[in-house]
């Protein structure tokens, strides 16, 4: 079986789970996504999601990440050692819409082009990266930006490109 095969399933299962605890609960996705800070497309899309949501989704639905992930253990640990205060995580947090606006503008000012294989958002933490290294200017990190593939790889290419210049 190939990895990409895999990772498909594996994720089929982690979504197959996500989906029985809202059927469980009776709770709306829409207002689950709501309370988390998220829009709900991001739980009906069933791709990756990002870490923060992830843990934002098993405290608001009670689950342990456990469950989610490997089909383990439900009941989350009760620890003080990680306290989650949802007020204070991530109420002033940008919103989607907001990075998406931050986004363009960066795109605007430096003339580049929307990366539909890397998604925008990932795209704006590039720019951001190459800004704060000094590079977003270079014509070498717009084109990383525009053409990588996935966060992961823009991310090691800039920083390659960073070594290069300035060490």
């Amino acid at each position: 079986m190939s990895r990409l095969t895999a990772d498909t399933e594996y994720l089929s299962d982690v979504w197959t789970r996500i989906n029985s605890v809202f059927a469980e609960q009776k709770v709306a996705k829409c207002k689950v996504a709501k309370k988390c800070g998220f829009d709900r497309k991001t739980l009906i899309a069933r791709r990756n999601i990002s870490i923060t949501y992830f843990a934002r989704l098993c405290e608001e639905l009670n689950v342990s990440a456990d469950f989610f992930l490997f089909g383990l253990e439900k009941d989350k640990e009760k620890t003080n050692a990680a306290t989650y205060i949802p007020d204070k995580c991530y109420k002033d947090m940008p919103t989607q819409k907001e990075i998406i606006k931050e986004a363009k503008k960066l795109m605007v000012k430096h003339n580049i082009s929307v990366n539909n294989l890397l998604g925008i958002s990932a795209q704006k933490e590039l720019m951001t990266l190459a800004d704060d290294f000094g590079l977003l200017h270079r014509e070498d990190a717009q084109k990383i930006i525009e053409n990588c593939k996935t966060y992961e790889e823009g991310h090691k290419i800039i920083m390659k490109v960073y070594k290069e210049v300035y060490m």
